[in-house]
């Protein structure tokens, strides 16, 4: 996240898996999906996830080898609300409210 008034960045950290997508909640809120298919609520005042789910989408078919989490491969949101929607590779979109 830059912080263009100071010219500087915040670094956000918490997960092993690399994160694929990333969706805007708030100004100050956002989303995050990874390949370990979890999903996680940041807040821009901290840099460790304020809430997350494993596992979002479940365990996948053959596309992942039979029983690795389905990754998260986009997210979008309503601006300024509590709505989500998670894309992944088992194919289908979920729905979410943080």
């Amino acid at each position: 996240l830059w912080k263009v008034a100071e010219e500087t960045q915040l670094l956000f950290g918490g997960g092993a898996s690399p994160i694929d997508a990333v969706a805007m909640l708030t100004p100050s809120a956002f989303v995050s999906g990874a390949q370990d298919g979890s999903l996680a609520l940041w807040s821009s005042m901290r840099k460790k996830a304020l809430a997350s789910v494993r596992v979002a989408h479940g365990r996948g078919g053959a596309e992942t080898g039979g029983g690795s989490p389905c990754w998260i491969s986009s997210l979008a949101s309503a601006a300024y609300s509590d709505l989500l929607v998670s894309g992944s590779c088992d194919g289908h979109v979920r729905w979410w409210r943080a």
